[in-house]
């Protein structure tokens, strides 16, 4: 779960909540992480392949982007 903490905290009206892909993204995630590196540690972790664990670290991030704009 994640609770967006900007602005004025009495006026939060918003939770986020995470699957399991989500909180392996978002604790693996880092600055120097690529998503290429990323993706290869979700192909280890989860059976998935390549291309499906790029899309979602792709749509994670996009997620994440929109919610701090």
């Amino acid at each position: 779960m994640l609770v967006p903490l900007t602005g004025n905290v009495e006026q939060m009206n918003e939770i986020f909540t995470m699957n399991e892909t989500g909180r392996f993204i978002w604790e693996n995630i880092n600055d120097d992480t690529t998503i290429e590196a990323l993706a290869e540690k979700m192909v280890e972790t989860f059976e998935v392949s390549p291309e499906m664990a790029r899309s979602d670290i792709r749509g994670f991030l996009e997620k994440m982007s929109e919610m701090m704009s």
